[in-house]
């Protein structure tokens, strides 16, 4: 089977630079990167056949790729490195040298601001694709069923089996779409989290996800269609002050609440006032239930263990969490 050119061009230049003082563990880093990065180009669809003829509108793309699939801003940019250390190697030096260029906002601090999907926003939503009226409308629906009862990202969502997910013991394991392939078990379930599971269940039919069998039909096209009805429906940070993406913000703060039965630093006015409700709660105790309810919602949310400052990003920061 032959290798795609583009993957043929980056390995070419790995070799010529084997010769020069670079490590050969940092040259076959750059060469897996480049592999993925090629990888997504054919899954969006493009053509592009030597690495002198790669343009914006292709780096462009995938930028957005990689936003939606909630990659980080630092992930982002060490591809973007990557793909002008090709480009330019071959002579393409049009790719813009200025993330900025491309949409890429700066890393993000944490303002306390909350960025959860208003509740009736979310009613509103799954009550007008409940009537099915296109032909997706109810695989949209679980897809954000499943995303506020469970925190899903997106493509969790698209991508969830219930066959192969639901664990005899009831905990749910979060295995197809993940970001970096990292595995993750859910447990204590709640009403909502089995209401999306029940739905799901019904819709996909003899499908093994939600992402439905029509030829033709691509994990990239089919998030096209899904971002085209949520605008539709007026299921955008525009219009509802969050996207779908609001709704694993809202799954986030809920289950920070069930934990240490006071609501997170995001929903007050002023971390003065989160401080004064979380001690009239716990009393001292508080840090700890707020340091363990992180804890564990950076292992549910698929993070790993004692990220606060990504679980801060859906809670906000009292300022004096532990790490």
């Amino acid at each position: 089977m032959r290798t795609d050119p583009l993957i043929e061009g980056a390995k070419r230049m790995h070799v010529r630079e084997a010769k020069r003082r670079s490590s050969q563990t940092t040259r076959y880093r750059h060469l897996k990167k480049a592999e993925y990065i090629v990888h997504i180009l054919r899954e969006l669809d493009f053509k592009v056949r030597q690495w002198k003829n790669l343009t914006n509108k292709h780096v462009a793309a995938l930028v957005r790729y990689w936003e939606r699939k909630g990659l980080s801003v630092k992930t982002i940019k060490n591809y973007l490195s990557t793909i002008r250390r090709i480009t330019r190697y071959y002579g393409n030096d049009r790719i813009r040298v200025q993330n900025g260029d491309f949409g890429i906002e700066r890393m993000k601090s944490v303002t306390n601001e909350d960025k959860s999907l208003p509740k009736s926003s979310f009613d509103q939503a799954v009550k007008t694709l409940g009537y099915g009226q296109k032909e997706y409308d109810l695989r949209f629906k679980g897809m954000l069923l499943l995303q506020r009862g469970l925190g899903l990202r997106l493509e969790e969502s698209a991508k969830f089996d219930p066959r192969q997910s639901l664990r005899p013991d009831g905990r749910v394991l979060i295995c197809c779409g993940t970001k970096g392939g990292r595995e993750r078990i859910l447990d204590q379930i709640t009403s909502e989290g089995q209401l999306a599971i029940d739905f799901v269940k019904r819709v996909i039919g003899s499908n093994r996800n939600l992402i439905p069998k029509t030829e033709g039909m691509t994990e990239y096209k089919w998030l096209n269609i899904y971002f085209k009805r949520m605008g539709e429906i007026g299921l955008t940070r525009k219009d509802a002050g969050a996207g779908g993406h609001g709704n694993r913000h809202a799954y986030a703060q809920a289950r920070y609440q069930q934990e240490t039965m006071f609501p997170p630093p995001c929903k007050f006015p002023s971390v003065d006032e989160f401080l004064q409700t979380a001690r009239e709660v716990a009393g001292d105790e508080w840090k700890e239930r707020d340091r363990a309810a992180r804890t564990l919602l950076s292992s549910l949310m698929g993070h790993g263990p004692y990220r606060n400052s990504t679980t801060s990003q859906y809670l906000g920061s009292s300022g004096r969490e532990t790490a």
